[in-house]
């Protein structure tokens, strides 16, 4: 089996939002609670967090869920350079032993174990 990681990608401003997206609610929690709780229940290596603008703000909120899974937080101080800079940052971020990765955007809380499954399978029967 692929050796994957994640890099979550939650440094930008949510300017068409008017208010961060990582931290809407979401069920009982937040929309970034959910997107982690699901990566960290896919069996990935490394979850790597990409934050920038109102980055302590979404530390504080999400201490008790990143604390114990292998989520590492990482900060963007370029994120005003658009969305690539955290790319770059997250993929930097990556151990060198990954196989590769998914990239996952801050604003997508539909995210689904399954479909994951499913990616991991067929990237290591892919070769």
């Amino acid at each position: 089996m692929a050796t994957l990681g994640a890099v979550v990608l939650a440094a930008g401003k949510s300017e068409r939002m008017g208010r961060n997206k990582f931290l809407l609610p979401w069920g009982k929690g937040l929309a970034g609670e959910k997107i982690l709780h699901t990566l960290s229940s896919c069996g990935l290596s490394q979850i790597v967090l990409i934050l920038g603008f109102d980055g302590d703000s979404i530390l504080s909120a999400l201490a008790p869920t990143i604390k114990g899974r292998k989520v590492e937080v990482v900060f963007n101080p370029h994120y005003e350079e658009g969305m690539i800079s955290s790319v770059k940052t997250g993929v930097k971020g990556l151990r060198g032993d990954l196989d590769g990765f998914f990239l996952v955007l801050g604003d997508q809380p539909f995210l689904k174990a399954e479909w994951i499954a499913k990616l991991k399978d067929f990237f290591s029967t892919s070769g």
